[in-house]
């Protein structure tokens, strides 16, 4: 609150109104004119330079953590690149070691069979070796029972019996 310069001067205690032109102790002691005391403007200089340096810092803070967030997202952006990377790669290998294994099985079949028909081979020489009367073409050939390498039923006929 402001004080008139007649209050100022007696010590007392003003309470200036913007709704009258004197204060209540002017008022009552008949002092016609009730004058506000010249209240010196504050330098807001010095506030405005601390604001301005402020505002600085904050652009700058500003700035700084959109950069940190821009390398963050372009991390996030090469992490997730490298790991769709990692996920394609483990499933080509998964694939390829599927293919693998088919590429065995598959191969030891055939050798299982073709080692089958060297036995049935070897049996037909040993019973036309073990009658040498019969006819040449008594000789059975196995390959009727086989379509493409395979048994017609995915089993061999027993090769065995007594000579």
């Amino acid at each position: 609150m402001v004080a008139c310069t007649a209050c100022s001067k007696s010590g007392q205690a003003c309470r200036m109104s913007s709704l009258s032109v004197r204060c209540g102790n002017c008022y009552r002691s008949g002092i016609a004119t009730c004058v506000p005391v010249h209240i010196p403007v504050p330098d807001f200089s010095s506030i405005n330079r601390e604001i301005e340096k402020l505002s600085e810092e904050e652009e700058a803070a500003e700035s700084q953590l959109d950069a940190e967030e821009q390398a963050a997202t372009d991390a996030l952006v090469r992490t997730q690149a490298a790991r769709a990377k990692l996920q394609r790669l483990r499933k080509q290998k998964r694939l390829l070691k599927q293919k693998e294994q088919e590429i065995f099985d598959k191969g030891r079949d055939d050798a299982e069979a073709l080692e089958q028909l060297e036995q049935l081979e070897l049996f037909n020489q040993e019973m036309v070796l073990a009658n040498p009367d019969a006819p040449a073409d008594a000789a059975v050939d196995w390959s009727a029972f086989w379509a493409g390498g395979d048994a017609l039923d995915g089993t061999l006929p027993e090769v065995g019996g007594s000579l």
